[in-house]
């Protein structure tokens, strides 16, 4: 590990073109000086030999959320980074506002992004988002607002 990492966590990140693509979530060594997102992921690439697992990004994060014996949680992390994805592709489309996105647990469907959103008038915001998040493997349902 990078010695300016104190904690570390890879998982995948939604992509509509090939399902998902390595993410981490790292906090910083106390007492260490600050350090890119460059450096880490040129660490990263370095040490990891299979091409295809090394992150494509790192978040540096104040902490992560763990569990009650200290572990990692990494379905909370899930979900945060599907909530990221999702609404960055969503604020980026023309006419959509007041996006929300929210991701809870379903017992049959896994993961659900929960898209709450807004716009223009005449715009059919449902058909709007479903083609936004066309090809992302994460199901989603959608809440026209306002």
């Amino acid at each position: 590990m990078h010695p300016a990492v104190a904690l570390a966590a890879a998982i995948g990140s939604p992509n509509a073109d090939v399902g998902e693509l390595p993410v981490a979530y790292v906090t910083r060594a106390p007492a260490h000086p600050p350090v890119k997102e460059a450096e880490l992921l040129a660490f990263a690439a370095a040490g990891i030999p299979e091409r295809a697992a090394v992150p494509k990004r790192i978040y540096l994060a104040d902490k992560l959320p763990l569990t009650a014996i200290g572990k990692i949680f990494k379905p909370a992390l899930h979900k945060q980074e599907i909530s990221r994805v999702f609404a960055a592709r969503l604020v980026a489309v023309p006419g959509l506002q007041n996006v929300a996105v929210a991701v809870r647990d379903d017992a049959k469907r896994g993961l659900v992004a929960e898209v709450s959103a807004g716009g223009v008038a005449g715009l059919d915001v449902v058909a709007v988002v479903n083609e936004a998040l066309q090809g992302h493997t994460v199901p989603h349902e959608v809440h026209v607002v306002g």
